[in-house]
């Protein structure tokens, strides 16, 4: 399995704190966000391959970093092209623009780089064996009010299937949040390219689901574990 890492955003939340580096490369304690990032992909022992897409801002920040401390599975760090906030390709065009990098017809691991997991991606992983469908990780929140405008909003039917998903509402109609990581299996990867095909919205995976749970079904992994999102 491949693991796609979006990090090719311009870090506008934490300007001016951290504007010469992408928040994926913030030290939090003794490591960056991404040492944890890359920690739990090499204990997920069936992720063999990475691809990082970033944009022409960052590629030099990432490479130098990857060559000061080589991981464990190969990385291959990619640039959309883009050096300004107002040319980025949006979540679903650097998404779309990875998948093209690949060259094996597998499911892949979809994933921002701006937040710290305490759950193991092993288990989503594994959940999304079980299912063959395409897996959205989410967590069930104390209050509605904690997902409002921070997090995509989750609606399930009894057996986890996903009925309904909103991109960061401000009147969530659940306690379920979605984490942003994503398992998709070859067939919701084709479906990419249909979605953009359409115009429509790219600038956040929340947008893509919505849209795919109306072509296929879509199951939500639920962890109990805290995730933190830097810059929130």
């Amino acid at each position: 399995m491949t693991a796609i890492l979006l990090a090719a955003g311009y870090g506008t939340r934490l300007r001016p704190l951290f504007s010469d580096r992408p928040n994926a490369l913030i030290q939090i304690g003794d490591k960056t966000v991404l040492d944890n990032l890359i920690e739990n992909l090499c204990r997920a022992k069936m992720i063999d391959a990475v691809i990082l897409v970033t944009n022409e801002r960052f590629s030099q920040a990432f490479s130098r970093y990857f060559e000061s401390q080589p991981p464990k599975i190969p990385i291959r760090v990619i640039s959309n092209g883009t050096s300004s906030e107002q040319a980025k390709l949006g979540a679903l065009g650097d998404l779309n623009f990875a998948l093209d990098q690949l060259d094996r017809n597998d499911d892949v691991l979809v994933t921002s780089t701006d937040r710290i997991f305490g759950f193991e991606l092993l288990e989503p992983i594994q959940f999304a064996t079980q299912y063959s469908a395409p897996i959205n990780v989410c967590t069930k929140l104390y209050r509605r009010t904690s997902i409002a405008g921070k997090y995509g909003c989750v609606l399930l039917r009894p057996d986890q299937s996903i009925i309904d998903f909103e991109e960061k509402p401000q009147r969530p109609r659940s306690r379920i949040a979605s984490l942003s990581v994503y398992v998709l299996p070859a067939e919701a990867q084709l479906l990419v390219k249909s979605y953009l095909l359409e115009q429509n919205n790219r600038d956040a995976i929340g947008f893509f689901l919505k849209w795919l749970i109306k072509k296929t079904t879509v199951y939500a992994f639920i962890t109990d574990k805290h995730s933190y999102d830097v810059g929130t």
